[in-house]
């Protein structure tokens, strides 16, 4: 195990990003070469073939919410990677686990992941609401985990625990809305183009500008 570096942030999306990459840029370049790795072993994909893949999801993602777009350029250009190459990890679930992956040559052997827990209070009960999970997934993850602290200038502030180069993962936001995960597959998952998982965990703010939702 590494320690964990903690990262923070502010302004625009670009900014955030740029301030993101430069900061962890060591741990986003790592995370690019471990998926690089990842696919190749769980899928038989090159690089090439999953930076294909990836940028199929550029245009929803920009047609969803451009400044995901712009935040991770920012991450890219922070830590001298190409857009591609952030959009294939912040992808990567939806490339890994489509039916492409799946059906590949070699015998795919996919990775378990999470289980999530809540205790919450009975109604009118004093008592805190308690929120975790564990996460199963790739070792290489314990040397790019980055605990990301944002102020963003478009809505609410937020803390995540991230993987490097990534948007968002777990976490909870200053509206008090917090966030676990899990991933199910099913045969529905084919891998055509859409709005990646990764990409929703940043959700934006409600359009009255009230934190109705907002980044966990």
């Amino acid at each position: 195990m590494t320690r964990t570096q903690h990262v923070r942030v502010e302004g625009t999306s670009y900014q955030r990003g740029r301030q993101y990459g430069t900061e962890a840029r060591a741990r986003v370049r790592l995370s690019v070469q471990a998926y690089q790795q990842a696919f190749a072993h769980f899928a038989g994909w090159d690089w090439p073939a999953v930076r294909r893949e990836a940028a199929r999801f550029e245009a929803p993602i920009g047609k969803f919410r451009p400044a995901y777009l712009e935040e991770m350029r920012g991450i890219a250009d922070g830590a001298g990677l190409d857009l591609t190459d952030v959009l294939a990890i912040n992808v990567r679930t939806e490339v890994m686990y489509s039916a492409k992956a799946r059906n590949a040559p070699r015998e795919p052997r996919l990775p378990a992941e999470c289980s999530a827990f809540a205790h919450v209070p009975a109604p009118g009960q004093p008592g805190s609401v308690i929120l975790g999970q564990n996460w199963d997934w790739l070792l290489h993850a314990a040397q790019t985990l980055v605990v990301l602290e944002a102020r963003p200038d478009d809505g609410p502030a937020f803390v995540t625990v991230v993987e490097a180069g990534l948007l968002a993962k777990t976490g909870m936001n200053a509206a008090g809305l917090g966030l676990v995960t899990n991933a199910l597959v099913t045969e529905a998952d084919t891998g055509e183009p859409g709005l990646p998982y990764h990409v929703l965990l940043p959700c934006p703010t409600a359009p009255s500008g009230s934190s109705a939702c907002g980044r966990p």
